[in-house]
């Protein structure tokens, strides 16, 4: 038996953290599924991408151009694990190609479309919900790649009051700040992060860079050697403070490049 979710629900459950921009997401995402997985966008993907684009019908009945194998025990998995998201899971996934794309070679089409696919299945899918966390960041990265970023801020802003402990949605919000060029807005996120958070080394890495970033050689030094005691690691940020981790000091800090991310802490 399936079970279905109402429209009037779903749109409930999306304003409960998104207000009225709920009815904007609606408006955008009336509109048919056109993307066909490339058999490198597919490999890819997230296993759970994997698992609907395989259960996807224009797969099944084999009208794309590469029919993808179908794993009948993982698509069963991710059903169960999914629930009842897995059933609007095709836009996420073709929404997250779409972020891909635009973060690589950035174009308003990419984003718009990133928007556009994700927001399809977001805004159908309930608060708490499994994916619904991870949902709302790639959301609020492409909503910020169509120069909305204060949008993209209030979500995140959100996203952290309502995962009090969850170090990705600190992480989030720092790096757009960062990216706004709210360099000392990230800190005061990543420090907040650092006191609700149990899994600190990401949190850290970003800490550490941000501060070096801001002049703060010394404490950077301090954070890095953490960072690296959490597992991360700091060969970057190694080579620019360079003799301070030796114990001397003076220089002063050049810039980072915030492109290299530690896994799992990713965009």
């Amino acid at each position: 038996m399936k079970i279905h979710v109402s429209r009037n629900a779903s749109a409930k459950s999306c304003a409960f953290i998104f207000g009225s921009f709920c009815a904007l997401m609606f408006a955008q995402s009336a509109h048919a599924f056109t993307f066909e997985p490339t058999e490198l966008q597919y490999y890819l993907m997230p296993d759970y991408c994997k698992a609907k684009m395989s259960d996807f019908h224009r797969n099944r009945e084999g009208s794309w151009s590469v029919r993808f194998p179908i794993d009948e025990k993982r698509i069963a998995y991710w059903k169960n694990a999914i629930g009842n998201d897995f059933k609007h899971m095709h836009h996420y996934c073709a929404g997250l190609v779409a972020l891909s794309r635009a973060q690589t070679n950035p174009s308003s089409g990419a984003w718009r479309g990133a928007v556009s696919e994700i927001s399809y299945t977001l805004s159908r899918s309930q608060p708490g919900s499994p994916l619904w966390k991870q949902m709302t960041i790639d959301y609020a990265r492409a909503l910020e790649g169509m120069g909305d970023g204060d949008k993209a801020m209030e979500l995140l802003t959100q996203l952290v009051q309502r995962y009090p402990k969850d170090g990705d949605a600190y992480i989030a919000l720092a790096r757009t700040l960062e990216r706004n060029g709210d360099l000392t807005g990230g800190v005061a996120v990543l420090e907040k992060g650092m006191r609700h958070v149990a899994k600190k080394g990401p949190l850290l890495f970003y800490l550490a860079r941000y501060v070096y970033d801001l002049g703060e050689v010394e404490r950077a030094t301090e954070l890095t050697l953490e960072a690296e005691k959490a597992g991360m690691k700091m060969d970057s940020l190694r080579k620019h403070l360079g003799s301070q981790l030796s114990g001397n000091s003076g220089s002063m800090p050049g810039v980072l490049d915030h492109a290299a991310v530690p896994g799992g802490a990713g965009e």
